[in-house]
């Protein structure tokens, strides 16, 4: 056994020896580079380390970036938004594709029925973790939206709405994409706080506290919802009420068949808009409706849906059969017509 160590310690020494056989620089120079190579290691590892930072943050603010972004623009002949779909798919892998297919139709009846027009603006973003596969980033902004102004040429501009949201990338394929995100309640720790991008800074702070001015925000933007969706609404009950509803129709007549799908329809469109805006994953996501409005989001809602569900109830014929039976279908709409018009009738008060 010592023979073969003694080996192994010429065999060592020759290597060495040959490595510094070279006498055309110092010894310095041949030490350096016996050991440069560790250190050339570790530079590039740093560089490797910062290149990855840089390509995480950079897709999380495109995530953001490119799902708030929408507006009448971008809408097709059958009100459809294929150039803001296709802009997010490329930044999203195919879990959160599937959430995304779900409620993107909340953003598209949103544009193509009202008009909205989205932007963001991003404010800060700081990685929080990152693996060799899996990042999370914390990113700051706010969300502005506008509407054609019913009264005047232009739109109106509504209050920028702030957002903190925790987005969740995965490596696949060589490239980052985002596979999850969160809204975040509360202060974070280690939040980043300098501006990220644009570099335009955000407008000057309120002198509401934070969490008032936010909530406050949210429930404008909900009373806003529904101010609209009401519109439609009250438009569908007034065909129906020209046209003799509850009544039956007289054989032949189309305008009730008309009015009651409008009603259909709006009250269809007020669920929708109501659940998009308490989604998360929403593209028409504002916030979890504060306790304020909290019951009266969910009366709303739940008086929509009786009101769609009586409509769709209502067979064609019934409309001009002045039976028991189809009387009662009318009149079950007629019912659900009234709670919802009550409920909507407090949000007067609200906002």
């Amino acid at each position: 056994m010592p023979a073969v160590l003694a080996v192994v310690v010429v065999v060592c020494l020759v290597v060495l020896g040959t490595r510094f056989a070279d006498t055309s620089g110092s010894v310095g120079d041949r030490v350096s580079q016996l050991f440069g190579g560790a250190e050339d290691a570790a530079q590039q590892a740093a560089t490797d380390d910062t290149r990855t930072r840089e390509l995480v943050l950079s897709q999380a603010n495109q995530f953001m970036i490119r799902i708030n972004t929408y507006g009448p623009a971008d809408l097709d002949e059958q009100d459809k938004m294929p150039g803001y779909v296709s802009r997010v798919k490329e930044v999203i892998t195919p879990k959160l594709d599937v959430e995304f297919e779900k409620s993107v139709t909340y953003a598209e009846q949103s544009v193509a029925e009202a008009g909205l027009a989205r932007s963001v603006v991003l404010y800060a973003a700081g990685a929080e973790t990152i693996d060799t596969d899996l990042a999370t980033v914390l990113v700051t902004g706010a969300i502005s939206q506008s509407y054609p102004d019913p009264a005047k040429e232009g739109r109106i501009e509504y209050e920028p709405q702030l957002f903190r949201y925790e987005v969740r990338l995965v490596k696949s394929g060589g490239t980052w994409l985002v596979d999850d995100f969160t809204p975040v309640r509360g202060e974070v720790e280690g939040e980043p706080t300098a501006p990220a991008v644009p570099t335009e800074q955000p407008t000057a702070p309120s002198t509401v506290p934070p969490s008032e001015d936010v909530a406050g925000q949210v429930v404008q933007s909900y009373a806003d919802i529904v101010a609209r969706r009401q519109a439609a609404v009250t438009a569908a009950l007034t065909d129906l009420e020209a046209c003799g509803f509850p009544g039956a129709a007289p054989a032949g007549d189309t305008a009730c068949a008309s009015a009651l799908s409008g009603l259909g329809n709006a009250s269809r469109t007020l669920v929708a808009s109501l659940q998009g805006a308490a989604n998360p994953t929403s593209q028409v996501f504002v916030g979890a409706p504060p306790a304020s409005i909290a019951d009266l989001v969910d009366a709303t809602s739940a008086a929509a849906g009786t009101l769609l569900t009586a409509v769709d109830a209502v067979r064609p014929a019934c409309l001009t059969t002045d039976s028991a039976p189809c009387s009662g279908e009318r009149d079950a709409v007629d019912s659900a017509s009234t709670e919802l018009v009550a409920t909507l009738a407090s949000w007067e008060t609200v906002g």
